[in-house]
């Protein structure tokens, strides 16, 4: 983290730091699955799992505020695939509907969502700066970098605050 408090990598992101307790929440509960369940229920949720923080990670070292909100979009939706996952295996008995996996996945979800959001905002005021060039151009000079580094010091503040998400 830098001087400020201002993230400077995907580990300073408190959507990518629960979404890593998430994936080892995940492995802890899933191996208590069936092992028939291995190559099937056990092994989707596991992926979908991994894919959130991969993602976020990966989109945080993208060159433009669009390319971070796609990646984002897809971390989005590993966790609308791994929220279903889980939902069948409290069906199927293998899980209980109050775990922790459950819960966090549902914060990770909000904190995800919340991200996404706020930085879609950052996006179009990137395009609207270019005044009409392409929607991926690279970023534009101390603005957008400090821009977005605000933006994600907003989502940090917010989701430090546990008992409001």
């Amino acid at each position: 983290m830098s001087l400020m408090g201002i993230p400077t990598t995907h580990r300073d992101v408190i959507a990518w730091q629960e979404a890593m307790v998430l994936v080892a929440e995940v492995y802890r509960v899933t191996a208590r699955f069936p092992h028939d369940e291995l190559l099937g229920l056990t092994a989707q949720i596991r992926q979908a799992a991994l894919s959130v923080p991969s993602r976020l990670a990966e989109g945080t070292t993208r060159e433009t505020v669009h390319e971070l909100v796609r990646f984002l979009g897809m971390s989005c939706g590993s966790i609308a695939a791994l929220e279903t996952q889980l939902e069948i295996a409290v069906r199927l008995g293998y899980l209980a509907a109050d775990a922790a996996a459950v819960t966090r996945t549902r914060r990770v979800g909000v904190l995800l969502s919340t991200l996404r959001e706020a930085l879609r905002k950052e996006a179009i005021e990137e395009r609207s700066l270019g005044n009409g060039a392409r929607a991926n151009a690279k970023p534009r000079g101390k603005y957008v970098r400090a821009s977005r580094s605000r933006l994600r010091s907003q989502v940090t503040d917010h989701g430090s605050r546990s008992s409001t998400w």
